[in-house]
């Protein structure tokens, strides 16, 4: 079963304090041991690496420290659509940040049997919402095939693909955290899975 929920306390210098069980599951279904000394005492940064959003959490997390925080986001495959939370409460002077999983789908195949149109390059992806923007159209998500076709582009070519966030996610980060501006990020069939408390291993 994909793991749910993953969750850390990190210190005033959002350093790694402790870390939930499920981060170690997750590392071994991932095919990499855990190894303790990559994880305690390190930045949360390194861990957020994708879509080149380690510096808009970091700006979230500053706020969260003033009060609780909770954003959807996406973190699709090239095969699976998923709909993230991020959850931040201040703990004194630390902070708990859980990253749950509240809904999956698979991604979409195109229609027919035509063959699937190539978005145009250079890609450019929201990194908070996934969607893919081109001129004078309104931002959606790839579906399978142009999926397929977009992370063979990012390998060969890695310039011709470009990672911005979106007008709708930048009013949602930027001006205000409010749930309304992150309703485009929801899946069409929206089941949303069961979250567990976790409990948090500590270092030795």
């Amino acid at each position: 079963m994909p793991i749910q929920s993953i969750s850390y306390i990190l210190d005033e210098n959002y350093q790694i304090l402790s870390i939930a069980d499920e981060f170690v599951e997750f590392r071994h279904t991932n095919g990499a041991p855990f190894l303790p000394g990559e994880v305690w005492g390190k930045e949360i940064w390194a861990h957020i690496q994708q879509n080149g959003l380690a510096r808009t959490f970091q700006a979230l997390f500053v706020k969260a420290r003033r009060r609780p925080l909770s954003l959807l986001f996406r973190l699709d495959s090239e095969a699976q659509l998923s709909l993230w939370q991020v959850e931040a409460e201040a703990m004194e002077t630390n902070l708990l940040i859980c990253f749950s999983r509240v809904a999956t789908e698979p991604r979409p195949r195109a229609a027919g049997d035509e063959p699937p149109k190539r978005p145009g390059v250079p890609l450019e992806f929201c990194g908070w919402c996934n969607r893919h923007s081109q001129p004078a159209q309104k931002p959606d998500w790839l579906n399978l095939e142009q999926t397929e076709y977009a992370q063979g582009l990012r390998i060969v070519s890695p310039s011709s693909v470009r990672i911005k966030l979106c007008d709708d996610c930048t009013k949602g980060l930027v001006r205000s955290h409010e749930p309304e501006h992150f309703q485009h990020l929801s899946l069409k069939s929206q089941q949303p899975a069961s979250v567990s408390k976790t409990m948090h291993r500590v270092p030795a």
